[in-house]
């Protein structure tokens, strides 16, 4: 995972097929995130708070 997410888990919610994985994730402070990442390249598209 990338520097600015340590401590992140990301539960196996992906759906087979996907090109686009959208994903919530909790860091060790315990606020919510969602993010898309790529899903070949693994690469975080966007994310944002989850209020």
């Amino acid at each position: 995972m990338p520097a600015r997410w340590p401590g992140i888990r990301v539960p196996p919610s992906v759906s087979p097929g996907c090109y686009l994985y959208k994903v919530e994730l909790r860091d060790p402070q315990g606020i919510d995130w969602d993010a898309e990442l790529d899903a070949v390249s693994g690469q975080f598209l966007k994310d944002h708070q989850d209020w």
